[in-house]
């Protein structure tokens, strides 16, 4: 069935004339995007590890220090992260971001090891990472560009806080980490809203107790008759 013959007696016989039918349409047409080379946005084209400090932003070993002490099998590293910018650019080009990372030495996995390269400094005083930890970077773009690594960060006092945020459970027996995580996401979000329900009922009283203040003189003010004419007006006012 055409949608011609489906769509006839649909619209008002006044309406035609002035709303457009298919027929009359402006054709559009968009560019198919079939492959990896011609999908829109950055494409990601290769991530490398490395723990051989970057020339121009090496980690801070004062810094490296701290976090071994809570976190004692952490590595530093260093993320090279290649993309390429989309074919509609006018000199298409291959991007490379250099973002910190933090790896781990884990003695006795409970799973397997990642696998992943990751060249080693001469005389290295700390063991090649078999874990990726997390890559030290700012919040992501949300409107454009939102497949690019986010902000640079400095090897600096947030890695560190960050590290020690995520190193929590580190120390914890497998009980333990439970009850945290119970606590981090259902019995914390639950005294939040306790403490925000309690804010607004104060917040409520607060204005009925300012309002009494006012309204009760006027009240007080009041006669019964004027009570009783008012109660016998109901279902006549305007």
């Amino acid at each position: 069935m055409e949608i011609a013959d489906w769509s006839a007696g649909v619209l008002p016989d006044q309406l035609k004339g002035v709303i457009r039918g298919p027929g009359d349409m402006e054709s559009v047409y968009t560019k198919r995007r079939d492959s990896v080379h011609t999908a829109p946005g950055f494409r990601e084209i290769a991530v490398e590890y490395t723990c051989i400090p970057d020339s121009m932003y090496p980690w801070d070993p004062f810094i490296m220090k701290e976090i071994n002490v809570f976190a004692p099998d952490a590595v530093p590293m260093w993320v090279r992260w290649a993309f390429r910018s989309p074919e509609e650019y006018e000199n298409p080009q291959t991007v490379v971001y250099g973002r910190h990372a933090l790896g781990r030495h884990v003695e006795h996995l409970a799973s397997g090891i990642d696998q992943f390269p990751c060249p080693m400094p001469d005389g290295a005083t700390f063991k090649k990472p078999n874990r990726i930890w997390f890559i030290h970077e700012g919040p992501r773009a949300t409107d454009k560009y939102v497949d690019l690594p986010g902000d640079y960060l400095p090897f600096d006092h947030t890695i560190r806080e960050t590290a020690e945020y995520m190193a929590e459970g580190f120390r914890m027996s497998e009980q333990e980490y439970k009850q945290s995580l119970r606590d981090q996401f259902i019995h914390a979000a639950d005294r939040a809203k306790q403490k925000r329900k309690a804010a607004i009922n104060d917040d409520m009283e607060q204005r009925a107790n300012d309002w009494h203040k006012y309204a009760d003189k006027i009240i007080e003010t009041i006669s019964d008759v004027e009570i009783g004419e008012y109660n016998r007006s109901i279902g006549q006012r305007r």
